[in-house]
């Protein structure tokens, strides 16, 4: 049975692997300039910032801005 799981595991892995190469050199780094400025929006962002440090949402709302 846990044969059968990492076989299925190995050919997804596989397929992501061949679809990530047979994408085009351009659209790969336009990806990962989107997943960067995703993550730097969630780390620097005012209101992100507040609202992990506080537990009212409304708070933040109202009073956080750039």
């Amino acid at each position: 049975m846990s044969d059968e799981n990492k076989d299925q595991e190995d050919d997804t892995s596989k397929s992501l692997l061949k679809f990530w190469r047979g994408i085009d050199i351009q659209i790969r780094r336009m990806l990962i300039g989107g997943l960067v400025l995703i993550v730097l929006y969630y780390l620097v962002s005012p209101l992100q910032q507040c609202k992990r440090n506080n537990t009212r949402d409304n708070w933040c709302y109202m009073n956080t801005s750039w």
